[in-house]
């Protein structure tokens, strides 16, 4: 209801209310006043009471004095206008209810262009930025219109030209990235190498990964969905190889992976090396954060319309004020046990934007010192 008062249409609404409800009370205000004009200019005589002849026949005929009986007239008259009074006040009741809803009805059909075109703008995606259209509009808002459509014009021109840029960069970066890892293996068979210098190739090779890491992340994150590839592929493949993949780092932890579900045969249309990756980001964030020993559960339901996948952990948790900042490019929640724990601060990132690729949403509850649940959904078909 709050929500609401704070809306245009609930101003528009008031506004036209107030009008309707203004109009209605001059017309009952003015109708009273007339009703009462006409009752004083009503003579009170016995020849002016022409309209109550057939109710007083016979009080006129017989002896009844003519100043008790003008009393009596009198005392119907004001009944009447009392009886006015009060239906006038119901009346005007009834005619706020008719302006609440009438004016509610107008500003909903006032505004039913801009909610459709908000509509429009909210399907819009960066890889498609298809323009909006509403025919049989008004001036002002065909101008509006216009100047949304050169918006996402100059939008797209700028999103296709960072993914161009990002294509071109991961091209050009790999190539002598794998020259020089080729270069720092072939020193390294050099047996007159000191254990000292040993450690400096194999510190510069552990950046060369690093940076083909990165490089991949950021090659990712230009993906749209016109390069994605879905097939159609089980619950199960998808958990397999996630788990094959990190094995060997829950192992390091002594982290016991649990998997619950159901109905894991079931295919679904994926691109599975996306949603690998994105599990598998979360998962292995999971791992870090989290104590040696302790168990990571990862499970998953279907339902009519959606694949949902649970990931629990009882690691450190996450602030409550910067759970809406996690999937962030390279934001770091605790900056200097990113720096032991290691990572590009791309995995969240990426993961959001692969699962949003599939149509889909990722959500996250946390508590400091209990652990964290991240939640995804996938329409499936």
């Amino acid at each position: 209801m709050l929500k609401y008062i704070h809306t245009l249409q609930f101003r528009l609404t008031m506004y036209y209310t107030g009008l309707f409800v203004l109009l209605s009370l001059i017309i009952i205000i003015t109708l009273n006043l007339l009703a009462v004009r006409y009752y004083d200019r009503t003579a009170l005589g016995i020849d002016g009471l022409s309209q109550y002849n057939s109710v007083f026949s016979e009080l006129r005929d017989s002896q009844f004095p003519q100043d008790k009986f003008i009393e009596v007239i009198r005392d119907i008259r004001q009944s009447d206008l009392a009886t006015i009074r009060r239906s006038s006040f119901f009346i005007f009741a009834i005619l706020v209810a008719l302006s609440l809803v009438g004016g509610n009805a107008i500003s909903a059909q006032v505004l039913s262009p801009i909610k459709d075109i908000n509509r429009q703008i909210k399907a819009i995606q960066a890889e498609s930025m298809d323009k909006i259209s509403y025919p049989h509009i008004d001036e002002e808002l065909q101008e509006l219109i216009s100047s949304i459509n050169e918006m996402l014009l100059r939008l797209g021109k700028s999103f296709r030209s960072q993914r161009e840029f990002i294509e071109y960069a991961s091209h050009e970066l790999k190539t002598p990235l794998s020259v020089m890892m080729a270069k720092t293996d072939l020193m390294l068979t050099d047996s007159k190498l000191s254990k000292n210098n040993i450690q400096l190739i194999q510190e510069i090779q552990h950046k060369i990964d690093y940076l083909n890491d990165l490089i991949n992340d950021l090659s990712l994150l230009s993906l749209s969905k016109e390069h994605l590839q879905f097939e159609s592929v089980s619950i199960q493949s998808i958990l397999d190889t996630i788990i094959n993949n990190i094995t060997n780092k829950a192992k390091e932890k002594n982290i016991n992976i649990i998997l619950k579900g159901h109905n894991l045969d079931k295919k679904i249309e994926l691109v599975p090396i996306l949603i690998t990756q994105a599990v598998e980001n979360i998962i292995e964030n999971a791992i870090k954060y989290s104590k040696d020993g302790s168990e990571i559960e990862v499970e998953t339901k279907i339902h009519k319309k959606f694949f949902t996948m649970y990931i629990r952990d009882t690691g450190i948790g996450i602030p409550e004020h910067l759970i809406h900042r996690i999937f962030d490019k390279f934001y770091r929640v605790d900056s200097s046990r990113s720096k032991h724990t290691g990572g590009r601060g791309l995995g969240l990132t990426l993961t959001k934007a692969i699962i949003e690729l599939h149509n889909g949403t990722i959500q996250v509850q946390s508590e400091e010192g209990v652990g964290t649940v991240f939640t995804l959904h996938i329409p499936i078909g």
